[in-house]
């Protein structure tokens, strides 16, 4: 969980603007097609 905190604040580190949202895995599947 650790490694995936610090890939979000990477990430927002290189792209300040950007929006992070976190979801579960069905509603994340259903976004994703």
């Amino acid at each position: 969980m650790f490694q995936a905190v610090r890939l979000v604040l990477e990430t927002l580190k290189q792209h300040p603007n950007a929006e992070v949202s976190f979801t579960g895995h069905s509603l994340g599947g259903g976004l994703a097609t």
